[in-house]
């Protein structure tokens, strides 16, 4: 639905050689190290991503490394079940954008 809306995943467009993996520590968020296979966490952005208007900024994971985690009851846990994705874009104003 948000792609037929024109809404571009914007992960691919700032980091097309890198996975992005988001999914999922074990269920009770002991593991040391992530197993991240697959990808569940998304921003969307709408007209961007094409050649002629290509996304702008940047974006990264969190909840990924091991210094993510944080003091569970007995020993260091992962804050989610899953990494997620933070972008920082950058937009243009509108009378400059309509050129």
């Amino acid at each position: 639905v948000l792609l037929g809306a024109r809404f571009s995943d914007v992960w691919p467009s700032l980091r097309p050689r890198a996975t992005g993996f988001t999914c999922c520590h074990f269920e009770d968020l002991s593991n040391p190290r992530p197993d991240l296979d697959q990808r569940i966490d998304y921003v969307f952005a709408r007209g961007t991503g094409s050649r002629r208007d290509p996304v702008k900024g940047e974006v990264h994971l969190t909840g990924n490394r091991a210094h993510d985690r944080v003091r569970g009851p007995a020993f260091p846990i992962w804050p989610s079940d899953h990494a997620g994705i933070v972008a920082t874009l950058i937009t243009l104003p509108a009378w400059l954008a309509a050129r």
